[in-house]
């Protein structure tokens, strides 16, 4: 499976990608409870989950990429093959070390209360 061989090839990452996929569950769980005191909760924080869903599930693409980029190299690719490879993992690593922890700052905003969106009236945010 690929949680099994992703922990053994990369630990880090498969870690990182676990706890975000933790952090997922729980902030859904909430989020649907704050929908039932605060119906305006999903729509005023639905762009930032959304951003958050992305970030998770670009890092599980990245993993699943890193592996095979791992696999082709253990397997023996020569040349341009390997160099594109190794710039694989690099990318890989990049994303899961500057691009990935954005998640939790998109699944805080999402559990900001609606208040924070709807504060204004609506005639007074639509631009003239």
């Amino acid at each position: 499976s690929l949680a099994a061989s992703s922990m053994a090839t990369f630990p880090a990452e498969a870690a990182a990608l676990y706890s975000a996929l933790v952090r997922l569950r729980v902030a859904t769980t909430a989020q649907l409870l704050r929908a039932a005191r605060d119906r305006e909760s999903i729509s005023s924080g639905s762009v930032d989950y959304l951003y958050g869903t992305g970030y998770i599930m670009f890092a599980y693409v990245w993993l699943r990429m890193g592996m095979v980029a791992h696999a082709k190299l253990k397997a023996g690719a020569k040349g341009d093959d390997a160099a594109f490879y190794r710039s694989k993992l690099a990318a890989m690593r990049f994303f899961f070390t500057r691009m990935m922890p954005m998640y939790r700052t998109h699944l805080a905003l999402a559990a900001q209360p609606s208040s924070v969106v709807t504060a204004l009236p609506r005639e007074e945010i639509l631009v003239r």
